[in-house]
């Protein structure tokens, strides 16, 4: 993996592909996971739920304001692998299929009205054994 420091940004590479960043001045970051190294999980949803809340709620991740966030729904991210037998004709590979993670946002509140704005967006992908495999965070305070 390759870091690039701009002024205010924070880049990562793995071989030619930009696979987080960091905006220091906003407090934007991202991860995204590297799908061709991710293993098939056994985590259930409500695992993957019950880490992103456990995240989510640490203060340095989502500060504390006047509103409040709920956890979404834990969305699975399917893969099945295929290959290509006689006469060009695809087959899916035995036993390949599986959940590879699961993705869970934080919605935003304030009272009882859900914001949507670019300032209030965070996710986190889980993979197997509760692991972190990729994040999303562009949440500024409210004033």
């Amino acid at each position: 993996m390759k870091m690039e420091k701009h002024p205010d940004v924070l880049v990562a590479h793995h071989e030619d592909k930009v696979i987080a960043y960091a905006d220091v001045k906003n407090g934007h970051y991202e991860v995204h996971p590297l799908f061709d190294k991710l293993m098939p999980t056994t985590l259930k949803k409500e695992q993957a739920t019950k880490v992103a809340q456990d995240y989510f709620r640490r203060e340095d991740i989502l500060p504390k304001d006047d509103t409040r966030f709920a956890i979404g729904p834990a969305s699975p991210l399917y893969s099945a692998t295929f290959e290509r037998g006689e006469k060009g004709i695809g087959f899916e590979k035995p036993n390949s299929r599986g959940v590879l993670l699961y993705s869970v946002s934080a919605i935003r509140y304030v009272g009882k009205y859900p914001v949507f704005s670019p300032s209030s967006r965070a996710s986190i992908s889980i993979g197997d054994k509760e692991t972190i495999v990729g994040l999303s965070r562009h949440w500024k305070a409210g004033d």
